[in-house]
Protein backbone atom coordinates (compact mmCIF):
# COMPACT_ATOMS: atom_id res chain seq x y z
CA UNK A 1 0.00 0.00 0.00
CA UNK A 2 1.39 3.40 -0.97
CA UNK A 3 1.50 6.11 1.67
CA UNK A 4 1.09 9.82 0.82
CA UNK A 5 3.83 10.94 3.21
CA UNK A 6 7.02 10.34 1.27
CA UNK A 7 9.47 12.86 2.70
CA UNK A 8 11.77 11.64 5.44
CA UNK A 9 13.19 13.40 8.47
CA UNK A 10 16.99 13.52 8.80
CA UNK A 11 18.62 11.15 11.26
CA UNK A 12 19.33 14.02 13.65
CA UNK A 13 15.67 15.05 13.86
CA UNK A 14 14.40 15.34 17.45
CA UNK A 15 11.15 13.81 16.21
CA UNK A 16 12.81 10.37 16.25
CA UNK A 17 13.37 10.60 20.01
CA UNK A 18 9.92 12.10 20.59
CA UNK A 19 8.21 9.39 18.57
CA UNK A 20 10.11 6.72 20.47
CA UNK A 21 8.95 8.32 23.72
CA UNK A 22 5.32 8.01 22.62
CA UNK A 23 5.84 4.31 21.87
CA UNK A 24 7.31 3.83 25.35
CA UNK A 25 4.54 5.82 27.06
CA UNK A 26 1.20 5.60 25.24
CA UNK A 27 -2.08 6.61 26.85
CA UNK A 28 -4.13 4.63 24.34
CA UNK A 29 -3.50 2.33 21.40
CA UNK A 30 -5.46 0.95 18.46
CA UNK A 31 -4.39 -1.80 16.07
CA UNK A 32 -6.13 -2.30 12.73
CA UNK A 33 -5.52 -4.33 9.61
CA UNK A 34 -4.23 -2.16 6.81
CA UNK A 35 -6.63 -1.99 3.88
CA UNK A 36 -10.43 -2.33 3.70
CA UNK A 37 -12.30 -1.87 6.97
CA UNK A 38 -13.20 -5.18 8.60
CA UNK A 39 -15.69 -6.13 11.31
CA UNK A 40 -12.99 -7.44 13.64
CA UNK A 41 -13.28 -6.55 17.31
CA UNK A 42 -10.62 -4.43 18.96
CA UNK A 43 -7.54 -6.55 18.44
CA UNK A 44 -5.76 -5.12 21.48
CA UNK A 45 -8.39 -6.21 24.01
CA UNK A 46 -6.53 -8.09 26.73
CA UNK A 47 -3.15 -7.47 25.09
CA UNK A 48 -0.12 -5.54 26.35
CA UNK A 49 2.17 -3.30 24.31
CA UNK A 50 5.83 -2.59 25.01
CA UNK A 51 8.78 -0.99 23.24
CA UNK A 52 11.34 -3.68 22.41
CA UNK A 53 14.31 -1.55 21.31
CA UNK A 54 12.17 0.46 18.92
CA UNK A 55 10.01 -2.45 17.75
CA UNK A 56 6.42 -2.62 19.04
CA UNK A 57 5.97 -5.90 20.92
CA UNK A 58 2.53 -7.25 21.74
CA UNK A 59 1.61 -10.02 24.14
CA UNK A 60 -1.78 -11.71 24.14
CA UNK A 61 -3.45 -14.96 25.13
CA UNK A 62 -2.74 -17.89 22.84
CA UNK A 63 -5.77 -18.37 20.61
CA UNK A 64 -7.03 -14.79 21.05
CA UNK A 65 -8.18 -12.78 17.99
CA UNK A 66 -4.82 -10.99 17.88
CA UNK A 67 -2.93 -14.29 18.00
CA UNK A 68 -5.05 -15.70 15.18
CA UNK A 69 -4.55 -12.61 13.02
CA UNK A 70 -0.80 -12.73 13.61
CA UNK A 71 -0.58 -16.24 12.20
CA UNK A 72 -0.96 -14.95 8.63
CA UNK A 73 1.59 -12.13 8.95
CA UNK A 74 -0.70 -9.29 7.83
CA UNK A 75 0.14 -5.62 7.39
CA UNK A 76 -1.20 -3.60 10.30
CA UNK A 77 -1.45 -0.01 11.47
CA UNK A 78 -0.79 0.84 15.11
CA UNK A 79 -2.12 4.21 16.27
CA UNK A 80 -0.88 5.55 19.61
CA UNK A 81 -2.05 8.51 21.68
CA UNK A 82 0.68 10.08 23.79
CA UNK A 83 0.79 9.52 27.53
CA UNK A 84 3.74 11.87 27.97
CA UNK A 85 3.69 14.61 30.57
CA UNK A 86 0.75 15.76 32.62
CA UNK A 87 -2.87 15.26 31.55
CA UNK A 88 -4.11 18.02 29.22
CA UNK A 89 -0.53 19.15 28.50
CA UNK A 90 0.58 19.78 24.93
CA UNK A 91 2.58 16.52 25.05
CA UNK A 92 -0.72 14.63 25.18
CA UNK A 93 -1.67 16.04 21.77
CA UNK A 94 0.96 13.91 20.04
CA UNK A 95 -0.11 10.96 17.92
CA UNK A 96 2.09 8.20 16.51
CA UNK A 97 1.20 6.09 13.48
CA UNK A 98 3.22 2.91 13.01
CA UNK A 99 2.83 0.54 10.09
CA UNK A 100 4.38 -2.79 9.20
CA UNK A 101 4.04 -6.54 9.17
CA UNK A 102 2.69 -8.28 12.28
CA UNK A 103 4.41 -11.57 13.01
CA UNK A 104 4.54 -14.11 15.78
CA UNK A 105 7.88 -14.36 17.57
CA UNK A 106 7.19 -17.06 20.16
CA UNK A 107 5.44 -17.70 23.45
CA UNK A 108 6.27 -16.64 27.00
CA UNK A 109 5.13 -17.74 30.45
CA UNK A 110 5.82 -16.64 34.00
CA UNK A 111 6.07 -18.41 37.33
CA UNK A 112 3.22 -16.41 38.87
CA UNK A 113 0.43 -17.78 36.63
CA UNK A 114 -0.20 -20.78 34.37
CA UNK A 115 -1.19 -18.70 31.33
CA UNK A 116 1.04 -18.88 28.26
CA UNK A 117 1.12 -15.72 26.17
CA UNK A 118 1.91 -15.21 22.52
CA UNK A 119 4.59 -12.69 21.59
CA UNK A 120 4.15 -10.71 18.39
CA UNK A 121 6.12 -7.86 16.86
CA UNK A 122 5.44 -5.28 14.18
CA UNK A 123 8.32 -5.04 11.69
CA UNK A 124 8.10 -1.33 10.97
CA UNK A 125 8.35 0.38 7.62
CA UNK A 126 6.14 3.38 8.47
CA UNK A 127 6.67 5.83 11.35
CA UNK A 128 4.73 9.11 11.36
CA UNK A 129 4.39 11.57 14.26
CA UNK A 130 1.49 14.06 14.24
CA UNK A 131 -0.43 16.28 16.64
CA UNK A 132 -4.10 15.97 17.63
CA UNK A 133 -5.25 17.69 14.43
CA UNK A 134 -3.25 15.25 12.33
CA UNK A 135 -1.07 17.93 10.75
CA UNK A 136 1.37 16.07 8.49
CA UNK A 137 5.06 15.79 9.27
CA UNK A 138 7.77 14.06 7.26
CA UNK A 139 7.97 10.31 7.70
CA UNK A 140 10.58 9.09 10.16
CA UNK A 141 13.24 6.54 9.31
CA UNK A 142 12.41 3.28 11.16
CA UNK A 143 16.13 2.52 11.59
CA UNK A 144 16.82 5.85 13.29
CA UNK A 145 13.58 5.48 15.28
CA UNK A 146 14.95 2.19 16.66
CA UNK A 147 18.43 3.57 17.38
CA UNK A 148 19.91 2.56 20.77
CA UNK A 149 20.52 6.25 21.46
CA UNK A 150 16.77 6.57 22.12
CA UNK A 151 16.57 3.79 24.73
CA UNK A 152 16.43 6.21 27.66
CA UNK A 153 13.79 8.43 26.09
CA UNK A 154 11.33 10.65 27.96
CA UNK A 155 8.59 8.08 27.79
CA UNK A 156 10.77 5.30 29.16
CA UNK A 157 11.96 7.52 32.01
CA UNK A 158 8.40 8.53 32.84
CA UNK A 159 7.22 4.92 32.95
CA UNK A 160 10.29 3.94 34.99
CA UNK A 161 9.49 6.65 37.55
CA UNK A 162 5.90 5.43 37.76
CA UNK A 163 7.11 1.85 38.20
CA UNK A 164 9.35 2.90 41.08
CA UNK A 165 6.38 4.48 42.83
CA UNK A 166 4.25 1.35 42.47
CA UNK A 167 6.74 -1.50 42.63
CA UNK A 168 9.41 -0.20 45.00
CA UNK A 169 7.41 1.77 47.53
CA UNK A 170 9.12 0.17 50.52
CA UNK A 171 12.55 1.22 49.24
CA UNK A 172 11.33 4.76 48.58
CA UNK A 173 9.78 5.09 52.03
CA UNK A 174 12.93 3.74 53.69
CA UNK A 175 15.10 6.25 51.84
CA UNK A 176 12.69 9.09 52.58
CA UNK A 177 12.70 8.26 56.29
CA UNK A 178 16.50 8.32 56.35
CA UNK A 179 16.74 11.60 54.45
CA UNK A 180 14.11 13.21 56.69
CA UNK A 181 15.80 11.77 59.80
CA UNK A 182 12.64 10.02 60.95
CA UNK A 183 12.89 7.25 63.53
CA UNK A 184 10.14 5.11 62.03
CA UNK A 185 9.51 4.34 58.36
CA UNK A 186 5.81 4.20 59.24
CA UNK A 187 5.95 7.99 59.65
CA UNK A 188 6.32 8.22 55.87
CA UNK A 189 2.73 7.98 54.70
CA UNK A 190 3.57 7.89 51.02
CA UNK A 191 6.50 8.27 48.64
CA UNK A 192 7.14 8.48 44.93
CA UNK A 193 9.50 9.62 42.20
CA UNK A 194 8.42 12.95 40.75
CA UNK A 195 11.16 13.06 38.12
CA UNK A 196 13.75 10.67 36.75
CA UNK A 197 16.54 11.50 34.31
CA UNK A 198 19.73 9.75 33.26
CA UNK A 199 21.63 11.66 35.96
CA UNK A 200 19.29 12.11 38.94
CA UNK A 201 15.93 11.34 40.52
CA UNK A 202 13.60 13.50 42.57
CA UNK A 203 12.21 11.62 45.55
CA UNK A 204 9.02 12.99 47.14
CA UNK A 205 7.26 11.91 50.32
CA UNK A 206 4.44 12.83 52.67
CA UNK A 207 4.32 12.74 56.47
CA UNK A 208 1.77 13.97 58.98
CA UNK A 209 3.58 17.32 58.86
CA UNK A 210 3.28 17.68 55.08
CA UNK A 211 5.22 16.92 51.93
CA UNK A 212 8.89 17.25 51.08
CA UNK A 213 11.36 16.22 48.39
CA UNK A 214 15.03 15.71 47.65
CA UNK A 215 17.05 15.35 44.45
CA UNK A 216 19.37 12.34 44.53
CA UNK A 217 22.21 12.36 41.97
CA UNK A 218 23.21 9.15 40.23
CA UNK A 219 26.86 8.15 40.44
CA UNK A 220 27.24 8.80 36.69
CA UNK A 221 25.02 9.21 33.64
CA UNK A 222 23.11 6.01 32.85
CA UNK A 223 24.05 4.26 29.61
CA UNK A 224 21.03 2.00 29.10
CA UNK A 225 17.90 0.80 30.95
CA UNK A 226 19.67 -1.89 32.97
CA UNK A 227 22.42 0.54 33.94
CA UNK A 228 19.80 3.08 34.97
CA UNK A 229 18.10 0.55 37.23
CA UNK A 230 21.36 -0.29 38.95
CA UNK A 231 22.30 3.37 39.43
CA UNK A 232 18.88 4.24 40.86
CA UNK A 233 19.07 1.33 43.31
CA UNK A 234 22.54 2.45 44.39
CA UNK A 235 21.43 6.08 44.83
CA UNK A 236 18.51 5.04 47.03
CA UNK A 237 20.72 2.73 49.08
CA UNK A 238 23.37 5.41 49.63
CA UNK A 239 20.78 7.98 50.71
CA UNK A 240 19.18 5.46 53.09
CA UNK A 241 22.41 4.91 55.07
Amino acid sequence: MAHPLTRSQPASSPDHALARAVLACPADAELTLEGPVTSLEDLLTGATLTDDDGTPELRCAVGSPLDQVGASGPRVLLRLCSGLGAPRSSDRDLRLLLGGVLRRTGVVSCACCPEVQRRLQVDLDLVVLTDREGLPRPRLDPAHFASPRHQLNRGYLQRAAEHLGHGHLTDLRTTAAAVARLHDVADVLGAGVARLTTTELELTWVTAQGGDHVVLPLARPARDPQDLGNLVADALAVAAR
